[in-house]
């Protein structure tokens, strides 16, 4: 899964410390994560319920 996070600010914005570039990578990665496993659990749960649903109510 591939991620990106974004920002608005009236100007540009130059000039990132290494630091800075590292933690806006890290927060990237940990957000790319956290979504990859909404996806695969709390989404296709609900997913799965409305199925069973739609299922038992057509019978």
């Amino acid at each position: 899964m591939l991620g990106m996070v974004s920002s608005h600010h009236a100007h540009p914005l130059h000039g990132f410390s290494r630091l800075q570039l590292a933690a806006l990578q890290q927060t990237g990665t940990d957000v790319g994560r956290w979504l990859s496993w909404h996806w695969d659990t709390v989404v296709l749960d609900a997913l799965e319920r409305l199925h069973v649903q739609a299922v038992g109510a057509c019978r």
